[in-house]
């Protein structure tokens, strides 16, 4: 009996650290397929004319459509670079760190029983939550906002160079000038986006205090209307031969599909970005 005993404890001393890594591989895949799912298979009862207009306004945020940033950086790039496959590069790459965020951030947010959202509410509401249940939550969180504020600084430059470039090139400004001049107009702008969440909570138009106002009117009506307007210019004012030779790197390209994109720019683009355009103003129901 003292034998058996002393066997049995054995044999499951020998396979419990094994038991336990199948279950945590087990538990580890059925969250993976669940988390798969989630992100990855289609739920076409949700795919109503707000989620696609929703999806085609966020390819302007994510792709920095409309605002002038890719055609001030497309400027600067060599003409023996392929316009056409660094576009490609840029969608996928995209596309691609879109995925990784949502395989990293959508795992925490079940795991602490949360409920995912989207924008501020993630960041400023879910993401708090999590980090106050995590050990060392308050450094996790320090870390994580300091790198989100310089994402933003990052972001604000790429942003600045489209003003700062106009300034320099048309109205021959100094480069010192003109990006003072920006960060001082950038920062009073800021400073009262900030201050509607306090001093100036107060004031609201249409049920928006001053922040809101912001970014209702770059989000809904400015981005949207660039994108219209660079649609119409690139498809009806500018020369087809000029089209054709940026796009060719002076015909040493392959352009086939030049047809295909001057139909696109002139009709389906613009129709498209309109029904943004009107999605975003409340005009579409």
């Amino acid at each position: 009996q003292i034998f058996f005993s002393f066997f049995l404890l054995f044999s499951l001393s020998l396979f419990l650290p094994f038991f336990l890594l199948f279950s945590l591989l087990y538990s580890f895949l059925i969250f993976l397929l669940f988390l798969v799912k989630f992100l990855l298979y289609p739920d076409m009862s949700k795919v109503t004319t707000d989620a696609v207009l929703a999806a085609l306004g966020q390819a302007f945020f994510s792709l920095s459509l409309g605002m002038g940033c890719m055609i001030t950086y497309g400027s600067y790039a060599p003409k023996s670079i392929n316009l056409f496959s660094t576009s490609l590069g840029v969608m996928f790459s995209s596309l691609l760190f879109a995925l990784l965020a949502g395989l990293a951030v959508i795992p925490a947010v079940f795991a602490f029983g949360l409920e995912p959202s989207e924008g501020p509410g993630l960041v400023f509401v879910t993401f708090p939550q999590i980090f106050a249940q995590m050990p060392w939550g308050n450094l996790v969180a320090c870390i994580f906002f300091c790198l989100l504020l310089i994402a933003a600084l990052t972001s604000s430059i790429s942003l600045f160079e489209v003003p700062v470039a106009y300034l320099v090139d048309e109205r021959r400004w100094s480069r010192r000038t003109a990006v003072l001049t920006i960060t001082i107009i950038v920062l009073m702008l800021s400073a009262l986006a900030s201050l509607s969440y306090g001093l100036l909570s107060g004031f609201t138009l249409g049920g928006k205090n001053i922040f809101g106002i912001f970014e209702f009117v770059a989000s809904n009506i400015m981005i949207p209307l660039g994108a219209i307007l660079v649609s119409l210019f690139v498809g009806w004012y500018m020369k087809p031969a000029d089209v054709k030779d940026e796009l060719s790197n002076g015909g040493t390209i392959a352009v086939g599909w030049l047809g295909a994109m001057r139909f696109v720019l002139r009709y389906l683009a613009p129709a498209a970005i309109t029904l943004i355009l009107l999605a975003g103003l409340g005009l579409l129901g």
